[in-house]
């Protein structure tokens, strides 16, 4: 029984370690981290508990005894003791004892001890328990158990947990447990450490720590820190910390909150992963909240994501709220997100509101996306203007832009102008122009006689434009800053009307 109960105390510890760790939530890291969860996880060798076993039933002599005493002849005995020794053949030996004790008869154990030895040429196992209710009360004030087996340098194992409740009240003050030990090439270090000097149930400091390493480039580690100083269940600061190694693969997460006045509005948080694959593919993911007044509202929030591949391409995706005087209505959120493919593919898009009077009416709300590839290019943008707030905008302007190398092209414009801003536009003009060539030889020779189709293999034998035929770049840059992309109407080839000899003509 005490062996069980060890083995159960033993693997309630390692799962309360194993659920303080956070879910992953970014895309292309999920699969990292349940490695490194399944590597951490790793069963341990019970050849320790398999030992006491095998020699017992293997024993050649042997000596077992029980003693009851009951002094009062009240049915409750004050004393129960079990014992048993024996020796194999081969000269391997164990010993078990179980004492318990209940000096008030009152039915109830004030306290349990109980070990037991194992060894034979090559092993040795020791195992040893003690439970204290000194009051009777059914919570023990303290509880003790350690294991620990040998067989060589390279395989060995020790565990041990202590639970101390000095008044006896069900709620520990100091909870600790730590597992190490060696199989082979695998090393394994595990602790956890609980701290409720009050004894109030909300403990003020929390520590657990995890490391397994299954050889030079195969390991794993993971470590946790909670800290309520002023134990009101509203913790002042944790942090979370990981890192794994799976051959080229590197894995490193961390995460820490603040809350300096335990109000439970924290006033940081922060977290972070990345993966790196070989020396070039990498994933990044960020996030990072700041109230300094911790009043709930945030004055800045950040997020940033990359994935990048060795062959040079990547997406990345980012985000800022700021909301500086925090009041609940941001001045500023801005996104962005845009995709690189080699040289011949470029996308991206990205909107940019402010609201610099923070009244909860942004005054202007710019949309931007654009799309290369190596068929043409697209291009649209929208524009959203009310200078005083009000609600009704002065001006918003819409416009796109496409371009293929089979010759189509097309523009499309819209604005709408209310500078009074009373709700009633002085003026709202839209336009659409367009433009289709046909380039195909065997398309204007049907066009041009009412011969038939030429043949499928004249059709289909159709040269790829080069990268000079379609007007675009040879080497594709970085994408632009948020703070250029997001002003559109910089480029001419953005607003058509304004081109020389183009459709401004069309406009009245």
């Amino acid at each position: 029984m005490m062996r069980n109960a060890l083995m159960k105390v033993s693997v309630l510890a390692l799962v309360l370690l194993m659920a303080l760790a956070p879910v992953a939530s970014m895309a292309g890291a999920e699969d990292v981290q349940e490695d490194m969860d399944s590597l951490l996880e790793t069963t341990e060798p019970t050849e320790d508990i398999e030992l006491v076993e095998e020699l017992s039933t293997a024993a050649t002599t042997w000596q077992k005894g029980v003693e009851i005493l009951d002094a009062d002849s009240d049915g409750n005995p004050e004393s129960v003791t079990v014992a048993e020794t024996g020796e194999t053949a081969d000269g391997a030996t164990w010993t078990r004892v179980i004492e318990m004790k209940d000096d008030d008869s009152d039915g109830t154990v004030d306290k349990l001890a109980a070990y037991e030895i194992a060894e034979d040429e090559l092993r040795k196992y020791v195992g040893a328990a003690e439970y204290i209710d000194a009051d009777s009360d059914g919570n023990p004030e303290s509880f003790e158990a350690y294991q620990e087996y040998t067989e060589s340098d390279s395989r060995w194992a020790k565990r041990y947990l202590n639970y101390q409740d000095a008044d006896s009240d069900g709620t520990p003050e100091l909870i600790e447990f730590y597992s190490v030990g060696q199989w082979d090439t695998m090393t394994w270090t595990e602790a956890a450490k609980l701290v409720d000097a009050d004894s109030d149930g909300n403990p003020e400091s929390f520590e657990a720590y995890q490391e397994l390493v299954l050889g030079p480039n195969v390991w794993a580690k993971r470590y946790l820190t909670y800290t309520d100083a002023d134990s009101d269940g509203n913790p002042e600061d944790v942090t979370f910390y990981e890192e794994a190694k799976f051959f080229r693969t590197h894995y490193v997460a961390f995460a820490h909150l603040v809350d300096a006045d335990s109000d439970g509005n924290p006033e940081l948080i922060e977290a972070a992963r990345a993966v790196r694959i070989g020396f070039k593919a990498i994933a990044v993911e960020s996030l990072k909240f700041v109230d300094a007044d911790s009043d709930g509202n945030p004055e800045t929030v950040e997020y940033y994501a990359l994935a990048a591949n060795d062959d040079g391409s990547f997406a990345v995706r980012g985000m800022e709220y700021i909301d500086a005087n925090s009041d609940g209505n941001p001045e500023t959120i801005t996104a962005f997100e845009g995709v690189k493919v080699g040289d011949e593919l470029v996308a991206a898009r990205a909107i940019e509101v402010t609201d610099a009077d923070s009244d909860g009416h942004p005054e202007k709300v710019g949309v931007f996306a654009f799309v290369i590839t190596d068929e043409g290019k697209l291009v649209e943008a929208a524009e959203w203007v009310d200078a005083d707030g009000d609600g009704n905008p002065e001006s918003i302007k819409a416009w796109r832009h496409l371009e293929t190398t089979s010759g189509v092209e097309i523009a499309q414009a819209f604005e709408y102008t209310d500078a009074d801003s009373d709700g009633n536009p002085e003026k709202v003009t839209y336009y659409e122009v367009g433009t289709v060539t046909f380039e195909d030889e065997g398309v204007a020779a049907l066009a041009g006689s009412e011969e038939g189709l030429p043949p499928m293999e004249e059709l289909s034998n159709v040269e790829a434009p080069s990268t000079e035929d379609l007007s675009l770049p040879e080497q594709v840059g970085d994408i632009q800053d948020l703070e250029m992309i997001s002003e559109p109407h910089a480029d001419m080839d953005m607003r058509p009307w304004e081109t020389e000899g183009g459709a401004a003509a069309l406009l009245p």
